[in-house]
């Protein structure tokens, strides 16, 4: 790893991919989780939430702790936990999405043609 800390940039981008964040918030309440319960709360395969889990540990938001043969991911610090709670707090305050509206009415899904 780097000796030069992560940039802001690289933070944001780790914590703003969906799979990612859906794994941090997963370990916001303290516990320590294996990679197989963290790939069910990221929605992803296993093999998906080691590559995750690797970004997570160079960007220093996770860490390791191993018990026995069990290895688990906490995170980092408590302030890797206080920096995603202020992230959905800005979240949830933030504007609404954007939601495209479709305009052609319901003529282009049905094999119908138009009139009938």
């Amino acid at each position: 790893m780097a000796a030069n800390p992560p940039s802001l940039s690289e933070i944001a981008a780790l914590a703003g991919s969906p799979a990612r964040a859906n794994m941090l918030t997963a370990l916001l309440d303290g516990r320590a989780l294996t990679a197989s319960e963290l790939a069910y709360a990221g929605g992803v395969a296993p093999h998906t939430t080691s590559e995750h889990l690797a970004k997570l540990k160079e960007g220093r938001l996770v860490a390791l702790a191993k018990q026995g043969r069990h290895t688990y991911n906490r995170l980092a610090s408590p302030l890797i936990g206080r920096m995603l709670e202020s992230m959905m707090a800005v979240a949830l305050d933030g504007p609404a999405r954007y939601q495209p509206r479709w305009r052609g009415g319901d003529r282009a899904r049905s094999k119908a043609p138009p009139g009938v």
